[in-house]
């Protein structure tokens, strides 16, 4: 089984005898089965000439002959080529006790050139053989996790059709590509099927998100197919009620499951199966990363204990200082923001809104503020690691109350100021990892969830290290609704992360439309700011912006940033919309996924 060199078989052979290459293992193998499926065809050519080319022929383990054997060698096709030209092709159609041939296994153990190898000498009809549960070859390259070449080469040569073949239980190279390959291959079979492929359901009722969930090679087919589907494909259930989390957690790292519990929100480690078995059931079957699942469950379930605000209060009082004044929390253009305490006993932030008492858009303000309850509902709904807790508003003498739960900890426009520094690229990593799962969280909800004003003072960490989004673009929305006189004061700061196409353009009531493509604008100059504590373009008048961004691209980041980060931040603000990276892409790109 030495891959190196076969110094030491030649030695061995030549110091005790040719004898020793006929004697079997404990599973049937013969040196001559190894050597053919860890060495070259230069130990097939010693081996020939010590024993003869009948020892090629002898079965082995699941009655497979050398052929199978250097079929599975993973490092090198050579001695399944040299075998072929001295054994003969009719070898390749030998089946071993499962049925495979050795076009099966090479198929799922090399690579493309081994697939030309076999069209050259025996014809594209090999490739459709069925073996082991009426499997063909394109079933195989999809399970082979040593490369994706053999399986686009067989779809390139033998049509598009042979990807939706399903097997006897009913799986198709979709789903073993999902649960043994990567991202790329997904991206291929998108390109060749169109996504409704990966809905194809297969054994178990199981579709592509399920098998994804299942692969132990690697994560990236899995986010991809969160990024394409959208997050909701992650509660998609099998015939046992068994979701895609419960497979993560039985499969894959602590990495993988924390990025489904930041696309679901906390909600994701409650769910059950048929058998009322929770995520934590399964991760206790998985050998590998089980403990450290447990533990992370069992610290989320105590926060969520701890944590859990009661937003059925009645009365408050405004914390005060020592002199007597309330405490502030903190201020901008739509509101200042004060620590308050319940009849319920608990401290809450509170902010408090002031609508433009002087405007004659008193329908307009009506319509937005009722339309904004509506969203505050949902917001009360919602359970994630990344979002502040909104417990209830209320409006009473023309001020606009919105409590949430308070936050340990200091925005990232904070503590830059207190550190008199921007954060170094390894922290906006960090942080952006974190807001771009929350995004996705956010924006794959229905109804859609849109943040509306992201910068980093909406932006928490707690002392803990973990991003927080605050401040969503209630009073935001109410303030613009009802201003007569422009932006003043700190709202302009807010101008500056804002998309040109909310800058150019209104709807026909007057008022700005944000889609998911505007919050991913406004993270991306967001971005900018914590490499250089100030936004895009901060030095242009905000009456100036459109035109500015109109006829000039945007800012670049400082000169020490790495190319990845520039990219990351280039798909951000990419102008038009339709162009823009949303938060799936931005999450998979290559600066969040570097070390």
């Amino acid at each position: 089984m030495n891959t190196g060199n076969n110094y030491s078989l030649k030695w061995l052979v030549d110091e005790q005898g040719s004898d020793t290459l006929n004697v079997k293992d404990a599973t049937g193998y013969t040196p001559v089965h190894l050597a053919a499926q860890f060495q070259g065809s230069n130990s097939m050519q010693f081996i020939e000439a010590k024993l003869g080319p009948d020892c090629f022929h002898q079965r082995g383990k699941f009655q497979r002959i050398a052929i199978h054997c250097a079929a599975i060698n993973a490092v090198s096709n050579s001695a399944l080529k040299w075998l072929v030209e001295e054994c003969g092709t009719d070898t390749l159609s030998v089946a071993d006790e499962k049925g495979n041939t050795p076009v099966h296994y090479a198929a799922a153990f090399q690579n493309s050139d081994s697939m030309q190898f076999f069209k050259a000498k025996i014809g594209l009809d090999c490739f459709h053989w069925t073996g082991q549960c009426r499997q063909t070859a394109i079933h195989s390259a999809a399970a082979n996790t040593v490369s994706n070449s053999a399986l686009k080469w067989l779809a390139d040569e033998c049509g598009s059709e042979i990807l939706s073949v399903a097997d006897e239980r009913g799986n198709t190279p979709v789903h073993f590509a999902a649960m043994k390959q990567g991202s790329d291959s997904m991206q291929f079979l998108k390109g060749k099927l169109g996504l409704d492929c990966f809905y194809q359901p297969g054994q178990l009722n199981r579709a592509a998100i399920h098998m994804a969930a299942m692969n132990e090679i690697s994560n990236t087919a899995l986010k991809w197919l969160v990024g394409e589907l959208g997050s909701s494909c992650l509660l998609e259930k099998d015939s046992r009620d068994r979701s895609p989390v419960h497979l993560v957690a039985q499969h894959q790292d602590l990495e993988t499951l924390c990025f489904v519990r930041d696309c679901l929100g906390d909600c994701a480690i409650k769910l059950m199966d048929a058998d009322k078995k929770t995520v934590a059931d399964y991760a206790r079957m998985n050998k590998k990363h089980g403990d450290e699942i447990l533990k992370w469950i069992s610290e989320q379930q105590a926060l969520v204990c701890q944590f859990s605000l009661d937003p059925n209060f009645s009365n408050w009082d405004y914390l005060l200082t020592n002199g007597g004044q309330q405490q502030l929390l903190g201020q901008g253009g739509f509101g200042k923001v004060f620590k308050a305490f319940t009849d319920k006993q608990q401290t809450v932030a509170v902010k408090i809104v002031h609508p433009d008492s002087s405007s004659t858009l008193s329908s307009q303000l009506s319509e937005v503020m009722d339309q904004e309850k509506k969203g505050m509902e949902i917001l009360r709904g919602i359970r994630h690691t990344h979002v502040v807790l909104f417990l209830k508003t209320e409006t009473t003498d023309g001020e606009i109350r919105i409590f949430t739960e308070l936050i340990a900890g200091h925005s990232l426009l904070e503590l830059m100021q207190r550190l008199k520094k921007p954060f170094d690229e390894l922290a906006v990593r960090k942080f952006s990892q974190q807001v771009c799962s929350t995004l996705i969280f956010l924006h794959g909800r229905n109804p859609v969830i849109l943040h509306r004003d992201i910068k980093c003072s909406n932006i928490m960490l707690t002392y803990e290290g973990i991003i927080k989004l605050i401040d969503f673009g209630l009073a935001k929305e109410i303030i613009t609704a009802t201003s007569t006189r422009g932006y003043s004061g700190n709202q302009l700061t807010t101008v500056h992360f804002m998309a040109p196409e909310l800058l150019n353009c209104e709807n026909d009531e007057g008022r700005l439309v944000y889609t998911r493509k505007t919050d991913v604008w406004a993270f991306g100059c967001t971005v900018f700011e914590m490499l250089t504590m100030k936004p895009p373009n901060s030095k242009v008048y905000w009456m100036n912006l459109p035109a500015r961004l109109s006829t000039q691209d945007m800012p670049d980041l400082p000169p020490e940033a790495s190319d990845n980060l520039r990219y990351f931040y280039r798909r951000c603000v990419t102008k038009n919309p339709k162009e823009r990276a949303d938060a799936a892409e931005l999450l998979r790109h290559p600066f969040l996924q570097s070390q």
